[in-house]
């Protein structure tokens, strides 16, 4: 079975990417090689959260945040799934307790399974990735790990996220 969402109807509507089986996953994947991600750009910006940041974008049951990734030579792309608004993207992870840190505070509270906002107040020295003008909001990951913090999470937390991010910069 083949997932299907907005963004894979619009790369199937513009003929991007080809589903892929990859027996390491068992099942398949939508990969892009980089003319595809070229032609995305040029349909749809294509906003960069290699560096991490809080995503002010859609939430899940308005399309959500469709992120692709690229492998490890950089020759071919995945699509990654799909985040949503008031989501933190970490910066590429440097060490096992940057990772730690960030699931202990993902983990830290339940997100809720629904539409209403969770916008809060946003510390000034926090790293905004802004996808509000795009219809379709596509983000590109780094190689590297990065870590995805759901919004109550972050909503809760977003002072004690920057910290240890600045901390994972330094």
């Amino acid at each position: 079975m083949i997932f299907r969402n907005e963004f894979t109807e619009f790369c199937e509507k513009f003929n991007l990417g080809k589903w892929v089986f990859k027996a390491t996953e068992l099942k398949n994947v939508l990969t892009f090689h980089k003319s595809d991600l070229i032609k995305i750009n040029n349909l749809h910006k294509i906003y960069n959260g290699e560096q991490g940041g809080l995503v002010i974008g859609k939430l899940h049951c308005d399309g959500g945040v469709h992120m692709i990734k690229p492998n490890k030579d950089g020759t071919e792309f995945t699509y990654a799934g799909e985040m949503e608004g008031w989501e933190y993207i970490s910066t590429s992870a440097k060490t096992v307790e940057h990772v730690n840190s960030l699931v202990n505070i993902n983990d830290s509270v339940k997100p809720k399974n629904d539409c209403v906002s969770s916008e809060f107040e946003i510390p000034k020295n926090c790293n905004i990735i802004d996808m509000t003008e795009s219809v379709i909001q596509i983000l590109y990951l780094s190689r590297f790990t990065q870590v995805i913090i759901n919004r109550e999470s972050t909503k809760r937390n977003i002072k004690n996220i920057i910290k240890i991010e600045q901390k994972n910069k330094g």
